[in-house]
């Protein structure tokens, strides 16, 4: 993160971003009561994968409060992903079949994305 100092109530920032995603599907059984609760029974993960991303973010921090610090914090970053696959229902199922998995296909795509966040950020020290 480079955040330059400014002695002004708001305050710039950019980010550099690098790591790893991990999407998943996981298929769960529930028994459900009249009542509308329902209570798990079985879950276990279908399909996983792994992949890399990078990307940049900026944001600007304006001061709410100056001991402690505290700053609302407005965010955009941008990921640039890998390819990744996942399970996605079927646009015409099959009537019949024994398990409910079988509703489901694979399908790859990117996970690129595009994020905008709101905060609350404490800050200690200068």
């Amino acid at each position: 993160r480079f955040k330059p100092f400014t002695n002004f109530f708001l305050q710039p920032y950019a980010d550099g971003l690098i790591g790893l995603k991990r999407p998943y599907t996981r298929t769960q059984y529930v028994q459900l009561f009249d009542e509308g609760e329902e209570d798990l029974i079985e879950a276990y993960p279908e399909l996983n994968d792994n992949t890399f991303s990078a990307g940049l973010g900026a944001g600007v921090q304006a001061r709410l409060t100056s001991w402690p610090d505290l700053l609302l914090d407005a965010r955009c970053t941008y990921l640039m992903g890998g390819s990744a696959r996942y399970l996605v229902r079927m646009d015409d199922p099959p009537a019949v079949f024994d398990d409910p998995i079988e509703v489901f296909e694979e399908r790859i795509t990117a996970t690129t994305t595009l994020q905008f966040q709101i905060g609350l950020t404490l800050q200690f020290g200068l």
